[in-house]
This record gives structure tokens, C-alpha cells and sequence, in this order.
């Protein structure tokens, strides 16, 4: 990576932490088709909550939250809360073999970014997760999620 681009993300994450969704903020909608040919939108699963993550299939730290949902697969699968994993810059064949070795209880709702979404959620950084609530506003935007504290927020969402 070049000092200039090093410089850029620096700059973008310590000076401006606004980029990010603020907690009640109403989530950008979106809409494609899933890797699996399923047609996918946000506004779609209104009334549900919904766990989405942005992320690449190369970036350490998003094999790191894949572990995490993992963990947290059978309170997601108990509760039926679907997940939705967005790559950028990602082809349906790599995400199928990526999601193969490292998909386990938790098999998201895998899209392969279509354009809008990293425009819509101005994403700067991976990964991303969102906790989005039954009404369709962001609960939570930040990086990795341990399962636990990810367990506690939806329980809390669930109880409203």
C-alpha cells in the first residue's frame, strides 16, 4: 500500500469518525441478488433483525467477525435473525469458495456489492458490522463484534 493511501485511511479514521451510521439513523435500503440467485433487499426484511456485514474475503480481520457469528449461530439460528454479508471487489465464485471453508452454523446471505451499497453505507474501512432493528434503524455500526456483546444487543432489541 502506498504512504499516500496510509495517509488518506489514517486521516479518514482518526478525523473523520463521523462517516459512520449513528445508533437510530435509518439504514440505507438496498436490493441485488445473492450469490445463490435469491433476490435481497433490506426493506425486505423490515420487521426482522437483521446482522449485516461488510467485509472482503482477503481482510484477516473479517475471517476474525466470521468466527465471532459463528459463535453466536445458534442464538442467531434460535432467533431466526438473518445475516447479510456484503463483499466489495469480490466475484460470486470466490465468495462461494471463502464462505465453503469458513461458513459453519452461520451460512449468510452472501451479495457481492453491486455498487450502491459501498456508496449507500460509505464504507472507508473492513469490516463493518451492523445491527439493524426491527424498524429498519441502525443499532449498532462499528468493526469487529465479539458474540457475546453482539447476544446481549439483539436480546435488548428483541425485548422492545
Amino acid at each position: 500500500m502506498s504512504r499516500i493511501l496510509v495517509l488518506i485511511v489514517t486521516w479518514l479514521v482518526v478525523a473523520s469518525p463521523v462517516l459512520a451510521l449513528n445508533v437510530g439513523d435509518p439504514a440505507p435500503d438496498f436490493s441485488g441478488t445473492s450469490i445463490d440467485g435469491e433476490k435481497v433487499s433490506l426493506s425486505g426484511m423490515k420487521g426482522k433483525i437483521v446482522v449485516l456485514k461488510l467485509a472482503t474475503t482477503w481482510c484477516p480481520t473479517c475471517k476474525e467477525q466470521m468466527q465471532e457469528l459463528q459463535k453466536a449461530g445458534d442464538f442467531l439460528s434460535a432467533h431466526e435473525i438473518p445475516v447479510v454479508e456484503i463483499f466489495f471487489q469480490e466475484s460470486a465464485n470466490v465468495v462461494r469458495k471463502y464462505l465453503k471453508k469458513h461458513a459453519g452454523k452461520v451460512k449468510p446471505i452472501a451479495m457481492t456489492d453491486e455498487g450502491d451499497i459501498f456508496g449507500a453505507y460509505n464504507v472507508y474501512l473492513i469490516p463493518r458490522l451492523l445491527v439493524i432493528d426491527k424498524e429498519g434503524q441502525v443499532a449498532r455500526d462499528g468493526g469487529v463484534m465479539d458474540a457475546a456483546n453482539m447476544q446481549i444487543l439483539i436480546e435488548h432489541l428483541l425485548e422492545r
